[in-house]
């Protein structure tokens, strides 16, 4: 039986190390696949077939059936793997447990969540902003581009699709991103300003496509919010969207409240207006830089204050407890460290992050890598399976998570280890542009 499917240069390697099969894209680019020693024999017999077009004959039966028996179940899995990870071929069952394929100490074979900055542009210049959004990064995957990131990810198996930005809903590829996720059976949780909630986003809900929105709130009063979102009338529009909430909403709806000097008395308001509202979490965070150097950080918490916000959240726990979840772990950098608490990280492990201009990263806290790999140029399961900024990054995870002395959070860690690295460029000083230009 001749078959055309397999690329000439798929060859099977086994080292010290182990086994892999792999194909070369080019002079500089590669894909690989770590293998379990029981799919070695399978291998081969792809590495075969690719040479000669042909299948060796005990290719594709059960173990001891006769001619023509059944599909070996296993042998078919693979097959369906490595046309995914080395072809960009198919699509791969959620049904189906690819790790047991591949190699002893490799990762699972996909996340269970990614998350994509779909946008650096948003209609807010928010002084704190972590992602320095406000206009579109120059270097910002087309849209095309973008739809077919989210089609590879449905493909990929992925389950879970988080849309955070800039503000994702203001993207021209939101509703089509929305669209393929329904296809593809993916559920969506959307972090949003909430200045506006789009057709194509109630749409959604409605369809049981977005399992999560998480809304942005910054203080219990307008004075207070929209001085740190820098525009007016945002924090009217934060109530707006809740109102509308109670006719559509989806499984979860998350308040983060960004917790800052302006608004640590307000925590009990905070709480009290979520309680009233179709809400189900309250995400109290500190206002941090996440690991960035930053400028002005006169509005964020100092050591008193972060013992305050301790046991004022533990006290509204107390007082909501079956009735509202408050959320609101102390994991920063400039957190003291009997506050300090295991964040129960992720990232590498489940899930990992798109960046708007492709870079594929553990998380989005990181800073500074410049030899992050990009979605342009290589395939996001390659990355995640034996990239070295994944890689390096699960080392650092591994060793740091639970507390490694200065944060609970590894990406903090991973940031500052980037930042004293020979392998690095130091990271640039981090100035969120609204506070250059701020917009009243």
């Amino acid at each position: 039986m001749t078959v055309a499917a397999w690329p000439q240069g798929l060859v099977v390697e086994e080292d010290a190390r182990g086994a892999r099969i792999a194909v070369s894209e080019g002079p500089h680019r590669r894909r690989a696949l770590p293998l379990a020693p029981a799919v070695v024999r399978f291998a081969r017999q792809l590495e075969v077939e690719a040479a000669t077009g042909h299948r060796p004959e005990d290719t594709y039966r059960t173990p001891g059936a006769a001619d023509g028996g059944p599909l070996d179940f296993t042998e078919a899995a693979f097959a369906q793997l490595v046309r995914f990870a080395l072809q960009d071929d198919g699509t791969l069952s959620r049904y189906v447990d690819y790790d047991r394929l591949l190699g002893p100490g490799a990762p699972p074979a996909r996340p269970r969540e990614v998350s994509v900055i779909l946008t650096k542009r948003c209609n807010l210049r928010c002084l704190h902003c972590y992602n320095d959004s406000a206009l579109r990064d120059p270097h910002e995957l087309q849209d095309d581009e973008k739809l077919r990131l989210v089609d590879y990810l449905g493909r990929w198996g992925v389950t879970v699709l988080n849309l955070t930005g800039g503000e994702p809903t203001i993207d021209p590829t939101f509703a089509g991103v929305l669209a393929l996720a329904r296809r593809h059976r993916m559920g969506v949780k959307i972090s949003t300003n909430a200045w506006h909630l789009p057709g194509a986003l109630l749409d959604a809900i409605r369809a049981g496509t977005v399992i999560q929105l998480s809304i942005s709130l910054d203080g219990a009063d307008a004075a207070t919010h929209d001085h740190l979102r820098q525009r007016r009338g945002s924090f009217d529009r934060v109530l707006a969207s809740l109102r509308l909430l109670e006719e559509c909403r989806p499984r979860t709806v998350v308040l983060n409240a960004g917790v800052h000097l302006g608004s640590l008395e307000q925590m009990d308001v905070i709480a009290g207006l979520a309680a009233a509202a179709p809400v189900d979490v309250v995400a109290f965070k500190p206002i941090t830089f996440t690991g960035r150097p930053h400028g002005d950080a006169s509005f964020v918490l100092g050591h008193s204050e972060l013992a305050d916000f301790a046991r004022t959240r533990d006290r509204l726990r107390r007082e909501y407890a079956g009735r509202l979840v408050i959320d609101g772990k102390l994991t920063g950098d400039d957190v003291q460290p009997e506050l300090q608490e295991d964040l129960s990280c992720q990232a590498a492990q489940t899930a990992m992050v798109v960046q708007a201009d492709g870079r594929l990263l553990p998380c989005d806290t990181l800073a500074g890598v410049p030899d992050a790999p990009n979605v342009r140029d290589v395939a996001p399961m390659t990355a995640w399976l034996g990239d070295p900024v994944f890689d390096w990054f699960r080392g650092i995870r591994d060793s740091s998570s639970g507390g490694c002395g200065t944060s609970g959070c590894p990406g903090n860690a991973a940031s500052k280890a980037i930042r004293g690295a020979d392998r690095a460029a130091a990271a640039p000083v981090f100035v969120p542009l609204q506070q250059l230009r701020p917009r009243t």
